[in-house]
Order: structure tokens, then sequence, then C-alpha cells
């Protein structure tokens, strides 16, 4: 069943400077395994036997959650940067950027793979800062939700 968000959106170009939040240097998304069955906690995404399929493509496929969290420099990521236990580290990637294919080469993969391929992304195409150094880059909120 797909879910109508007005988050979602399909680009190929990053929009806005867009930023991950992200425990480590390498990404690890969390898998829900069954859907059947109520999350224990925070989940990025769903897999079906095992693997990661791809819905965000289109947004009439997409079905929540699906992937690696990003937001713009906003309130609610301020306050993630700041209130947020562990070792923080934070992706920015510049407005602009191209999206490429990162994904349209990607049909269902294991979740080792696309951790492995969304950290070579962010770290090719963007910088990795620790949480403090993006706050005295960006000590306050540059984006207001519309």
């Amino acid at each position: 069943m797909a879910l109508t968000n007005r988050f979602i959106r399909s680009f190929t170009r990053f929009p806005y400077q867009i930023f991950r939040l992200n425990f480590g240097l390498a990404v690890r998304l969390r898998p829900h395994v069954d859907p059947a069955m109520p999350p224990h906690g925070p989940f990025d995404l769903l897999l079906e036997d095992g693997r990661v399929i791809p819905r965000a493509l289109r947004p009439a496929t997409y079905i929540f959650p699906n992937g690696a969290s990003m937001r713009p420099n906003s309130q609610t990521l301020q306050n993630l940067a700041r209130k947020v236990r562990g070792d923080v580290y934070i992706y920015s990637v510049p407005a602009g950027s191209c999206t490429g294919n990162i994904l349209d080469s990607i049909d269902d993969v294991c979740i080792v793979y696309l951790n492995a391929h969304i950290t070579h992304f962010l770290t090719m195409q963007g910088e990795c800062l620790t949480r403090d150094q993006w706050l005295h880059r960006y000590p306050q909120a540059t984006y207001f939700w519309k």
C-alpha cells in the first residue's frame, strides 16, 4: 500500500544542501525484517526475503520507510545534532549535486551492499564532519519548511 507524503519527491540533482546524521563513518541502515510484527525500535527500511527492494524511485510505489534519512539544515536537524548521543558524524551534500543513477542501477540488493553504496556516494559527493565541526559551521537552521 503506497502512502502519500509531502516530503517524498524524485530529483536528479539535490535541490538544497542536504545532510545525513550518522552514527560512525559507515552508513548502517536499520532493517525491519518482518512487517507483520511490530518493530522493536526505529528502522529505515523493510526487507523482503532478506533483500532491499527500492520503492522510493516513484512516489506511486513508495512504502514508508524506505531508505537513508537526509534532511536540509532545519531546526529538526539542529535539534538532533545537539541532543542525540553517540559517535555522531554528519555528511553534507551540496545543492546541485547530481544524484546520477545512484539508485537506478540498484534492483534488489542485500543491505550490506546498499550500506556500502550509500557510504561511498556520501563520501565521494559530500563532506563528512564531526558533530562539533558541523555545529561550528552551521550554528543555526537555514532551511524552514514551507
